[in-house]
């Protein structure tokens, strides 16, 4: 990463210093800066790149999806709605940023109707928009209409086939129509794409391999997500539980550590925690004091996680740990 920064930089320079600097070279090199610094957890210092290659190319609507999905990822859905929105009124004709303002709403489950009726305005005009087509794609499986979708994104694969969200979106209505093979098959051509594939593609690949019982593989998915996007809290639980189930405990707690660090009131991260106390092997560890550990995470975790049934099951544990507490 550091090689291709240095490449990057040079670029910037190459072309800034020429009679006839192209702006375009310039944004997209800023951008993969920022896409760099982003992959590092530098949310800050890319977000600092993205701006700038906006400076260059204001309607590029990568960058507007990048600092929105940043603002996302910082619990603060208004901030990237109103982000986006911001840049269309400045250039109310870029398709380019009218797709991207979809890309947030889609993100945060804002205005879907607003979102199909401006795509199929935006295809009107360009048949074969990309952005466009998945974003239609994405409101017809949130309708359940999967069948629709995959058909969609299958077309927007036959016009640009290196593109991992396609991939990510299809696996998630092949999933709903409980195709596994077929989301297993589309997200393991997306792992294999020349430049990568996106945290949430490895995060899916690497949640179909744990499922099979396929635990090293996983891990593998699993950190592959993070290099992507280092504070994704649902990677850092999978891999947890990856290691886990190679009876890796001591860095299996190591992963929910880290990942406890990051978001310290996460119900998700302490129900896991207390589970891996619970189940675990700890021999260098205090009995008594690990079990009590283990009953404070859990408790921790009541009412925090999605699960319905999620309260029996943390008294059933609870009740496992304190009868192992008196033992």
């Amino acid at each position: 990463l550091s090689t291709a920064e240095e490449k990057f930089k040079e670029v910037i320079l190459q072309t800034a210093d020429t009679v006839d600097a192209k702006p375009d070279t310039i944004a997209e090199a800023r951008y993969n800066l920022g896409v760099l610094s982003e992959w590092q957890g530098g949310y800050t210092q890319s977000k600092r790149y993205y701006e700038a290659a906006l400076t260059h190319k204001p309607d590029l609507g990568a960058a507007v999806v990048a600092i929105s999905r940043i603002m996302l990822r910082e619990k603060n859905p208004a901030g990237a709605l109103n982000y986006a929105s911001g840049r269309l009124s400045g250039n109310p004709k870029s398709l380019a940023l009218q797709n991207a303002l979809n890309r947030i709403r889609v993100l945060t489950n804002q205005d879907l109707d607003k979102v199909k009726s401006s795509s199929e305005l935006i295809l009107r005009q360009e048949e074969k928009n990309v952005a466009a087509m998945v974003n239609l794609a994405v409101v017809y499986s949130r309708a359940g209409k999967h069948e629709l979708a995959i058909a969609i994104l299958n077309n927007v694969k036959a016009i640009d086939d290196k593109n991992p969200e396609v991939y990510w979106r299809l696996s998630t209505s092949y999933l709903a129509l409980n195709k596994r093979q077929a989301a297993l098959q589309v997200l393991e051509t997306a792992s294999a794409l020349p430049m990568g594939a996106s945290a949430e593609v490895y995060n899916n690949l690497g949640v179909l391999y744990h499922q099979a019982g396929d635990f090293q593989n996983a891990e593998i998915q699993f950190q592959s997500a993070l290099a992507r996007w280092p504070d994704m809290i649902a990677a850092h639980v999978n891999l947890g539980n990856a290691l886990k189930g190679q009876q890796r405990f001591e860095d299996a707690l190591k992963a929910f550590t880290k990942a406890r660090n990051i978001a310290p009131s996460n119900g998700l991260v302490a129900y896991n925690m207390g589970l891996l106390l619970l189940d675990g092997q700890f021999p260098n560890q205090n009995s008594i004091k690990r079990f009590e550990e283990c009953i404070r995470f859990l408790e921790e975790s009541r009412g925090k996680t999605p699960k319905t049934d999620q309260k029996d099951m943390v008294d059933a544990y609870i009740g496992d740990a304190k009868k192992k507490l008196k033992n």
